[in-house]
């Protein structure tokens, strides 16, 4: 009669290690050879020097977004410090037809005492 005996559990830990020593040795040529590829191509398709700058520099707008400085006041900015300083003062809306604006804060006053009466 024959025995039969469970191979004893090991892990084979020196082919583990030359897998993942392979893996990066590849990798890391992988990589060289990136950047190797990547230096040639960009060296032959800019020209020697300072690169020239874009047409777009100095405008206020490229598309549709705004570019304005920080220190400048934007379009939005003076369209809104105009509608407030209409909201909060008098003026005529139209003279021949008697229409007036007043500020807001005085138009909401007359408005509750109206809705007490």
């Amino acid at each position: 009669m024959r025995v039969i005996e469970q191979e004893e559990d090991r892990i084979a830990t020196r082919k583990v290690i030359a897998v993942g020593v392979g893996s990066l040795v590849i990798f890391a040529i992988g990589v060289a050879l990136a950047w190797l590829l990547l230096e040639r191509r960009t060296a032959a398709l800019l020209p020697e020097g300072e690169p020239p700058s874009p047409p777009q520099i100095g405008q206020t707008e490229v598309g549709i977004v705004n570019q304005t400085p920080f220190g400048e006041p934007s379009k939005a900015e003076q369209r809104a410090a105009t509608q407030h300083a209409r909201l909060h003062s008098y003026g005529w809306v139209d003279r021949r037809r008697g229409l007036i604006h007043i500020p807001i804060e005085r138009a909401m006053q007359l408005e509750v005492e109206e809705s007490r009466r």
